[in-house]
């Protein structure tokens, strides 16, 4: 008899996969998809921290740079009271958080309307930079860049006045010294007040420590723990103003812009220069 006579089910039989090889395939298809998933997770986790690492290292220099841009268009000219820098002691949730305003130069970064409704940018404002609680984590507050093309006698006015622009959100510590003298012997001031002075600070320090983006967040009753994974970065910067500076709001010692004079026209008469007593006829 041939075997389909004997086995009329061996061919179904032979065809098919048994439980146990199923189950086998079912258990290596998890434990790669498993091993693919955890690979891509850390990965993920990864990319996270290096793109946290990075942000706040770009913060601390960016921060700098932005205060000192403003400070090197300081405004001193036709000021009423000589009102163009204050800088005041403050604090949030009990950590420093001195506050600077002062006049400057620098493009505004809002616009203003003329009467034919065109808009414009200012090139003089107050700025201040001041600092609110953070919504979300109370150990750590905003730094915000305030900006009013409107000029006004009270440089530290706040409210809902002129253009506020979040600069970092996860500030510690923010402290402001000013000194009337160079040298390392110079005293140490916590706050300025040039319509008081009559005069502008020879150098500020700015000295701040921020806190870069944790993906997982140690909070216990929304206090955060100690700094054990090295997440907080201290910056140091002394200005120095320019020495054109000095004195600038005294009596009678005021520079006022002028236009430069036009440019003298270059002779033709060759390298040599032109003709006249001793020159070529």
């Amino acid at each position: 008899m041939s075997d389909e006579m004997t086995n009329p089910r061996g061919r179904s039989a032979q065809a098919g996969f048994t439980l146990i090889e199923v189950l086998l395939a079912i258990g290596i298809t998890a434990t790669v998809m498993l091993t693919v998933g955890t690979t891509f997770h850390i990965m993920l986790n990864a990319r996270d921290v290096v793109d946290d690492l990075a942000e706040s290292s770009e913060a601390g220099p960016r921060i700098l740079k932005l205060i000192e841009r403003d400070l090197r268009g300081l405004w001193t000219y036709n000021v009423r009271n000589n009102a163009v820098f204050r800088g005041v002691q403050a604090d949030v949730n009990g950590r420093d958080a001195d506050r600077m305003s002062f006049l400057t130069t620098t493009d505004s970064v809002g616009t203003v309307q003329d009467l034919e409704n065109n808009a414009h940018r200012t090139t003089l404002c107050e700025v201040g930079y001041l600092f609110k609680p953070n919504p979300r984590f109370r150990e750590v507050f905003e730094l915000w860049r305030r900006e009013d093309p409107m000029v006004d006698d009270d440089l530290t006015t706040q409210g809902d006045q002129g253009t506020f622009q979040l600069v970092y959100d996860r500030v510690k510590s923010f402290r402001v010294r000013y000194y009337d003298t160079l040298g390392w012997e110079a005293e140490e001031l916590f706050e300025w007040d040039s319509a008081k002075e009559d005069k502008l600070p020879k150098r500020i320090m700015i000295e701040f420590t921020i806190e870069r983006k944790r993906s997982s967040r140690n909070v216990v009753s929304d206090v955060e723990i100690e700094d054990f994974e090295g997440a907080e970065k201290k910056y140091v910067r002394h200005f120095v103003l320019p020495k054109r500076l000095e004195g600038i709001l005294q009596a009678d010692n005021a520079r006022i812009p002028v236009l430069p004079p036009p440019p003298i026209e270059e002779s033709s008469a060759g390298p040599e220069g032109p003709a006249g007593p001793g020159g070529p006829a």
